[in-house]
Parts: C-alpha cells; sequence; structure tokens
C-alpha cells in the first residue's frame, strides 16, 4: 500500500519512539492520549463527571504518561497534529485504519479486519439514497456500526452526506460500536476531528447490543460536537453559569494534582485560558 506523506509522516514519529517503546504500545497509548483529550468536554456535559469518568480517564492518561521522557511525549501532540491536517485535507481516508494495516497490528486470527475505504464508499453510495430520503423526512438521522473497527464505514458515510449536500455535522447521528478499545477509540478519534455527531460505544455486539447503551457508563465516548454542533469560530453562545462550574471543577482537579501536572495549570492565567477557549480545553488548540 502507497503511502501519502502525511502518513509518512506520522510512521516517523512511530519509528523515532520505537527507539525505546514497542510500536503497538505507541499506537494504543497515542490512541488513549488522544481520545483523552478529545472527551473531556463530551464528558462533563453528558454527567460523566459526576460519576468520575472523567477522572478515571484522566488518571489513566497520566498514568501512561509516565512512561515517556518530556522530549518523547511531545512527540504525541505532533503526531496528533499530523493526523488532524490529513483529515483536513482528505476527509475520504480511514487514516488511522490505514497505519495499522501498514504496521501490521490487526489481529486477523481473532477475526479481526478492517474494510478498505474504497469499498466502505461503495457501500456508502449504494446506501445512500435510503439516507437522503430519510434526512428529508425525519431530519435527524442515525447511522450505525455495530462493528466499526477505526470507523471506515462511518467515515465513508460522512463523506456521502457531504457529497451530497448533506450536514452530516447536524443531520446525522452517528453511533459505532466494538469490542476492541483500540479499535473503537480510534473510530471515535477520527470522527470527533470530521465533527461527527453522536457517540462510540467499547462493547461486545453480540452479549451487549449498542441499544443497551448507558450514557454514564465508562464504556461510551460522546464526540465533541454532539455538544457543540457549530464550527470553532461560531462556539459563543454559552451558559455562563455552567461555564464557571466546570472551569472551577478543573481548577480545583489540578491544584489536588500538583504534582501530577504542569506548572502551568496552577496559575491564576490558566483559569482564564479554560473560561475563555470554553467548551474546548485549551490544550487541544495548543495541540493542533
Amino acid at each position: 500500500m502507497s503511502m501519502d506523506t502525511h502518513s509518512k509522516k506520522f510512521l516517523d514519529k512511530i519509528e523515532l519512539l520505537s527507539k525505546n517503546h514497542d510500536t503497538i504500545d505507541i499506537c494504543r497509548d497515542f490512541v488513549l492520549f488522544a481520545a483523552t483529550s478529545l472527551s473531556n468536554q463530551s464528558d462533563l456535559h453528558w454527567g460523566h463527571y459526576s460519576k468520575d469518568v472523567w477522572r478515571k480517564r484522566e488518571d489513566l492518561f497520566l498514568e501512561h504518561k509516565k512512561k515517556y521522557a518530556k522530549d518523547e511525549f511531545a512527540v504525541f501532540s505532533e503526531m496528533f497534529a499530523i493526523m488532524t491536517i490529513a483529515l483536513d485535507e482528505n476527509s475520504k481516508q480511514d487514516f488511522l485504519g490505514d497505519i495499522y494495516n501498514h504496521l501490521g497490528l490487526i489481529n486477523h486470527r481473532n477475526g479481526q479486519h478492517l474494510t478498505p475505504f474504497f469499498l466502505s464508499m461503495l457501500i456508502a453510495e449504494m446506501q445512500g439514497q435510503d439516507l437522503i430520503a430519510k434526512t428529508q423526512t425525519l431530519g435527524k438521522v442515525r447511522v450505525g456500526d455495530e462493528c466499526c473497527g477505526s470507523g471506515s464505514m462511518l467515515i465513508a458515510m460522512a463523506n456521502f452526506a457531504k457529497d451530497n449536500s448533506i450536514n452530516y455535522q447536524s443531520k446525522l447521528i452517528f453511533v459505532g460500536q466494538d469490542i476492541d478499545w483500540f479499535m473503537g477509540l480510534s473510530c471515535y478519534i477520527q470522527l470527533s476531528l470530521l465533527g461527527c455527531s453522536g457517540y462510540i460505544r467499547i462493547a461486545d455486539t453480540l452479549k451487549d447490543p449498542i441499544g443497551n447503551a448507558d450514557f454514564m457508563s465508562e464504556n461510551v465516548w460522546v464526540f465533541p460536537m454532539s455538544k457543540i454542533q457549530l464550527p470553532r469560530k461560531e462556539l459563543c453562545l454559552v451558559n455562563q453559569a455552567e461555564l464557571e462550574n466546570v472551569c472551577r471543577e478543573f481548577v480545583d482537579y489540578y491544584r489536588k494534582n500538583k504534582d501530577k501536572l504542569p506548572p502551568e495549570v496552577q496559575e491564576g492565567s490558566y483559569a482564564e485560558r479554560l473560561k475563555k477557549s470554553y467548551p474546548i480545553h485549551p490544550e487541544i488548540f495548543d495541540r493542533l
């Protein structure tokens, strides 16, 4: 499989880190770091904060971060930026799925297979007329994949909608499920960056169908756009009381865990940064 420039840059970063770490661990940690960074605000909005799901994810993030030196950890931000640019320039791809295939990380012996993106687009086009009709009559339409992998089918449906003048960010609700958290969160990351609304659930579809989703569960990852549903430049109308409460919770958590976090988050100016960038965490903008 030929690789484009962004994919090659992404692989170069993995190779750089592989001097001291296993490739599979690098990829898994990248997915964990990226998904946790993207999920912060959605967790709070959907009530996860009250059940400490947000804290569990943050603690796991910090625990895995310990494995890497400061300069190594910075490479993950560079990888995130490369992937973001790649999807921005060409949304018609399963960027992470192609990376995993190239690295041989797909477990075929356990029945794990990723749908080639050209085939996903073909299926999307076959099902597309039904989607167009439903958006015209129902308004919002749910698009689901109960074995979503890294997201090829859902990404294809988003692109089909876009090609047919359907605003998938507001008209479609994307729902995916996968038994493998690594794949499910890869899907979560890519659809989050495409601005999709909906959620990803980590569970065994055969034993626990997606219809049983509990939005308070730590296995459910809600896309940030589910709350926002607006381009970044239009993020201006927010509930002031909610803004103050959420930012205060962040500041309190940072103070209680100051030995685990960078010193700049303890500064008073950081609280102002939280407020100005709400409902997106300022760290997201720093890493793009």
